[in-house]
């Protein structure tokens, strides 16, 4: 009887703490990181520690921000949930002015590579 009761009241206490978060769209195109996704109804959503909103009554939210995150990753916060959600199209060639993506870059130090990745080379670590 006493395990039961204790199970009862474990269950009790458990309850909408942790606010879930799905996301269903995030992309990078023309220069807009968009984000859409769900989580409690009603609940402050934060995304990459800067941008917020609220989600609507039925828990859906939606970013639109002009910044393309640096790693290509954004994080949204919700309650106690936290979501690391990739972009696509953000190493996609043309968004931004970038002609290249990741895997064609010459290798670091090459005669072909930017100036700004010589340098890196040139310099070493202490």
């Amino acid at each position: 009887m006493r395990f039961l009761c204790a199970a009862l009241l474990l269950l009790a206490g458990v309850g909408t703490a942790a606010a879930s978060i799905r996301i269903d769209q995030s992309h990078y195109k023309n220069g807009t990181l968009t984000i859409v996704g769900r989580t409690d109804p009603n609940q402050p959503v934060v995304l990459d520690g800067k941008y917020k909103t609220t989600s609507n009554a039925d828990g859906g939210f939606r970013f639109a921000v002009h910044e393309k995150p640096f790693t290509c990753m954004s994080d949204i916060r919700s309650g106690t949930s936290d979501y690391g959600a990739v972009i696509a199209g953000c190493l996609d060639p043309g968004f931004d002015g970038a002609s290249e993506s990741i895997d064609t870059l010459p290798p670091v130090g090459s005669s072909d590579a930017p100036k700004s990745m010589k340098k890196a080379a040139a310099k070493p670590k202490p």
